[in-house]
């Protein structure tokens, strides 16, 4: 039978919150060492690979992890709590972090399980409900992580010379929509158009709460559905 990932007990370990309290630079020589990580229920499974090969690229596995508990591990008792009864046994609390792993491992640089981390946390404050989540989770899976400072571009209203062939990429990923030829959109009080792309709601939500770097708000009215 195969050993459990216990990433939502990661997730909720007091170890886990202290140990990236300070950021995540030296997290790697931290985890190396066994007594360490064994306190956290997720990381000797990792600490296992890496003592076994020490490669470059398992050491950019535990960096992604890293980047990813960053912000979720510090949520608040009540947060954690929350988020962990929003699974109805162990079997589901397993699925979910099988789904988290194959998207961290999938990452081509740690910035991506560093948003989609964030995004985790807006999730639990009730930015939006756990299929929004998944989806944006994904979106940010098939995009380029370079071409999100467009989207900080556009959601800022500044005026520049736009790549078309990022926008068309980013509209593929479901980030942006294209203004039809007769609109003009109103974007952070500046008209934008005729033509052109705006940011879909996911768009709004990937800047606002994964891009960001200061503590995610919660907001004016928790999200159960997809509006």
């Amino acid at each position: 039978m195969p050993p459990k990932n216990r990433l939502v007990e990661t997730i909720k370990s007091d170890e886990t919150r202290d140990l990236l309290a300070d950021g995540t630079d030296t997290v790697i020589d931290v985890l190396s060492e066994s007594e360490v990580a064994s306190q956290i229920p997720f990381a000797g499974l990792v600490v296992k690979t890496y003592q076994a090969s020490k490669s470059i690229r398992e050491r950019m596995q535990i960096k992604k992890l890293a980047k990813f508990l960053e912000y979720p591990s510090q949520m608040s008792e009540a947060e954690k709590n929350k988020f962990a009864a929003q699974f109805e046994n162990v079997d589901k609390e397993e699925e979910f972090g099988e789904q988290m792993l194959v998207l961290i491992d999938k990452a081509d640089d740690a910035e991506k399980p560093k948003i989609i981390g964030r995004l985790l946390a807006a999730r639990v404050k009730g930015h939006f409900d756990q299929n929004t989540f998944m989806r944006l989770c994904k979106m940010v899976d098939r995009a380029f992580v370079e071409d999100f400072r467009h989207l900080r571009v556009l959601r800022n209203g500044e005026n520049h010379m736009a790549d078309e062939d990022v926008e068309q990429s980013l509209r593929s990923s479901g980030f942006l929509r294209q203004i039809n030829n007769t609109d003009t959109a109103i974007i952070s009080g500046v008209p934008v158009g005729p033509g052109g792309f705006k940011l879909t709601q996911y768009g709004r939500w990937l800047v606002d709460l994964g891009l960001s770097d200061g503590p995610i708000p919660s907001p004016e009215k928790e999200r159960t559905h997809f509006s």
